[in-house]
């Protein structure tokens, strides 16, 4: 339970961080404002992140991870060349359109 209670500050603080670093900027935003919007106390940020500028690097980090992914996957589906779809997205887009084929009972495309 307390680990859950943690991972929810760790969110809340890094929420808040985030709307306020967006409306004010790194400068403009104080430690007082990012703990009373978050609703914690000094004590939890500093727990989780220890300083203003690290809990700024968590705020890229958890966005550019997901922009990573998301990256990573085009990537993988796409000739990096030619950006056109590559062998693995055909074949799931194939697969795809058999089974709704099989599903509704209608031909399925025909691969020569």
């Amino acid at each position: 339970m307390a680990e859950i209670r943690n991972i929810d500050t760790r969110e809340r603080i890094l929420d808040a961080a985030e709307r306020l670093f967006m409306a004010y900027g790194y400068d403009g935003t104080s430690m007082r404002q990012i703990t009373g919007e978050a609703g914690v106390n000094l004590a939890a940020v500093n727990y989780h992140f220890g300083a203003k500028e690290t809990l700024m690097q968590e705020v890229f980090r958890r966005r550019l991870n997901w922009l990573n992914e998301e990256r990573m996957r085009e990537l993988a589906l796409h000739d990096s060349l030619t950006g056109l779809p590559n062998r693995t997205l055909f074949s799931d887009r194939l697969r795809q359109a058999l089974a709704a084929a099989q599903r509704e009972r209608k031909p399925g495309p025909v691969v020569e």
